[in-house]
């Protein structure tokens, strides 16, 4: 009888284990997903090769993330004739498809406050007309 109790007893943590491993994982993406809803402003690009494709302009106005999963973009001289999109977050894997071009973009993001940083792979020409392969960084402030 006491085999059985072991038995028991194992496969009932083990059973919880895996069930409370499984809740956290949801909860944390949940806390990520909470904490991107909102609106953020472009504070910096890098690499500086990539940076200098950016108007001053970028840098006004925000991009603002909604809870329903779509986003939008509020930033003067054109940018905003993009509009928006939807977004989708797993882990900190983001997946952004603009309306204009459902072609989706994945980057990863790390949020830190009132710091957004997206991070996805990119590439600029330097001066010999040569592809360059960089990780493009844009940092945000949340602003409101």
């Amino acid at each position: 009888m006491k085999k059985v109790d072991n038995f028991t007893f194992l496969f009932l943590s083990l059973f919880l284990a895996i069930g409370l491993t499984a809740c956290s994982k949801d909860e944390d993406n949940a806390g990520l997903q909470d904490s991107i809803i909102g609106k953020w402003q472009l504070l910096s690009v890098s690499p500086n090769e990539m940076a200098v494709d950016y108007d001053e302009c970028e840098f006004q106005g925000y991009v603002e993330f909604e809870s329903d999963g779509t986003y939008s973009d509020h930033r003067p001289c054109g940018v905003s004739d993009i509009g928006g999109g939807k977004w989708k977050l797993s882990g900190n894997n983001l997946e952004i498809t603009s309306d204009i071009l459902p072609i989706p973009i994945k980057a990863s993001v790390e949020i830190n406050d009132n710091t957004l940083v997206i991070t996805q792979n990119a590439f600029y020409f330097n001066d010999e007309w040569e592809q360059v392969d960089c990780i493009l960084r844009e940092t945000y402030k949340r602003v409101q």
